[in-house]
């Protein structure tokens, strides 16, 4: 948490995932994740057992928030994605993680500014910071 992470250490992180069957909770807050990195590790995530994800404060957009939502709509392990500081992203980029959410228990963990722009239905499984 809080290393640059440009988009060539993403696809060297990336690569690592791939091959790692034991990760569990991954922390890259605020570590500068745009949404070309994103991009990058969303290619390998689906691949990890992971349980957590945080991605607090990184300045993905809509474009990230697209690529992750659809590697985990039918993630099988992931529980909590925080996206709780990355303001680049508007309420598409949330529709894209709600819509992802349909299918599974996942939780996400959102800015406070979201909160009356979600669905009644989601409220619940939706951490507001």
């Amino acid at each position: 948490s809080g290393n640059t992470c440009d988009n060539t250490s993403a696809s060297y992180l990336a690569h690592v995932l791939k091959h790692n069957k034991t990760l569990s909770h991954l922390w890259l807050k605020s570590c500068g994740l745009t949404d070309d990195a994103i991009f990058e590790l969303c290619g390998r995530l689906k691949w990890c057992k992971l349980k957590t994800l945080n991605l607090d404060g990184n300045p993905f957009g809509d474009k990230g928030a697209k690529d992750l939502a659809d590697v985990f709509k039918d993630h099988p392990t992931l529980e909590e994605l925080d996206v709780e500081g990355c303001e680049e992203m508007t309420l598409v980029g949330v529709q894209h993680l709600k819509n992802a959410m349909s299918n599974t228990r996942m939780k996400i963990l959102l800015s406070d500014k979201y909160k009356n722009l979600v669905p009644q239905e989601l409220v619940g499984r939706i951490n507001f910071l």
